[in-house]
């Protein structure tokens, strides 16, 4: 499971790229779930992700994009272009593109302005049939603030969603990751513990009279 620390976070400029190229060899499994790209006003953003999967490879992949305005501009938006292409491991080949020119963002995310973010999500593999469509439509339709698409694919699960809020989209990202990994493996991931910096040990608490050592005093 590759993931992210915090959001890729894109401020006014131009010509900011990101390409990424993933393999998935025979009979494994990846989870290439990355926190959406937060695109400020003025944001000009391009993104390419290439994934190729050997046969018996299960893919989850999520690529999700939110606006941010923090000045009212009104979510001038520059330019954002993303590019997905996935070779699965049962010959196809899946080339999703979207492009977003300025001020289109707002309008693709819902007519009514609800909507802040949205996601594109393919889960490709033997075991991603109609029950994973079914069992994902099952888990998000009660959510009354995401509205989410399934289809299926020849060899898998695509979904498209929009989301009011990053935790709303942090409730599609879990439900996909979640589906994806129990469809393979059987059983539901573990949750992980709250992290800590570099996985280190918490410092010893100081005691209210401790006062620290003058540096000379050995």
């Amino acid at each position: 499971h590759v993931t992210t620390q915090a959001s890729t976070i894109v401020h006014r400029g131009s010509g900011i790229r990101q390409a990424m190229t993933l393999e998935v060899a025979a009979g494994g499994f990846l989870a290439f779930t990355p926190d959406a790209a937060i695109l400020f006003a003025g944001a000009d953003f391009s993104q390419w992700t290439v994934v190729r999967c050997r046969p018996g490879a299960h893919l989850v992949l999520i690529d999700s994009v939110t606006s941010h305005d923090p000045y009212r501009q009104g979510g001038g938006l520059h330019h954002w272009r993303g590019e997905i292409v996935i070779h699965d491991g049962g010959g196809h080949a899946y080339v999703d593109r979207q492009h977003l020119k300025a001020g289109a963002l707002v309008a693709a995310l819902g007519p009514d302005g609800r909507y802040r973010a949205m996601a594109s999500v393919f889960l490709l593999g033997p075991r991603y049939d109609e029950g994973v469509a079914e069992n994902l439509r099952t888990i998000l339709s009660p959510y009354p603030d995401i509205y989410v698409g399934v289809g299926r694919l020849p060899d898998g699960v695509i979904l498209r969603g929009l989301a009011e809020s990053g935790s709303a989209l942090a409730v599609i990202h879990d439900a996909c990751f979640a589906v994806g990994f129990e469809s393979v493996f059987g059983c539901p991931p573990a949750k992980r513990p709250p992290s800590r910096p570099c996985g280190w040990p918490r410092a010893p608490a100081r005691s209210p009279g401790a006062t620290r050592r003058n540096r000379g005093n050995r």
